[in-house]
């Protein structure tokens, strides 16, 4: 099952990227292998996502595999998933498009800011930063990046709602959700007044 999946997903890399592919095998391999695992895989830790990979290696030279292909300062996250995830988003706009943003931890002193598309009670990432910072606010700058680069996704006559907390009601980033002719929903602190 897990090689079928397997070779599935990779039919499919290999129409979606062709420039990837001829350009570095390898990489597109290992993407492959880690898109095919995460379907199965029982969370997102790299030790599930290697138990589920169609490999006879032990699942700490898989997950070394996988932090190797993380690092790699030659792979562009943004260029290997855009094409895996902009049909979905073309798909979903059909109907009320909830993009969810939030920032949590991820490491040792570290944060990552994502924006997610709610889908059937799941948050299914779109786009992501991640900076230097415990968990908490990031400032409006990474914020309006992040949404800047979302747009260019998400067709211009969907009907977006942005989803945030307090930390995304800054004005600039209220008036990036305007500018992109975007609904909006965010907290904002009971002192706060909305002229």
């Amino acid at each position: 099952d897990s090689l079928r999946r397997y070779k599935a997903v990779q039919n499919r890399l290999f129409k979606d990227l062709p420039n990837l592919w001829s350009s570095n095998r390898e990489w597109m391999t290992n993407l492959s292998l880690m898109v095919s695992a995460i379907v199965k895989a029982k969370d997102l830790t790299q030790s599930a996502i290697a138990s589920e990979m169609p490999l006879p290696a032990q699942d700490t030279s898989l997950c070394q595999r996988q932090r190797r292909w993380l690092m790699n300062e030659h792979v562009s996250i943004r260029a290997c998933y855009e094409p895996i995830i902009k049909p979905f988003i073309q798909t979903a706009s059909e109907r009320t498009l909830p993009l969810i943003l939030d920032t949590t931890s991820a490491g040792q002193d570290c944060h990552l800011l994502t924006a997610s598309i709610g889908y059937y009670k799941r948050g299914l990432p779109v786009a992501w930063t991640a900076g230097k910072g415990s968990r908490g606010h990031t400032d409006a700058k990474t914020q309006c990046d992040l949404l800047s680069y979302v747009e260019t996704l998400v067709p211009s006559d969907a009907d977006v709602v942005a989803l945030g907390d307090g930390e995304f009601s800054s004005v600039e980033s209220l008036t990036s959700y305007s500018d992109a002719g975007w609904h909006f929903v965010t907290r904002v602190a009971c002192d706060t007044y909305i002229l």
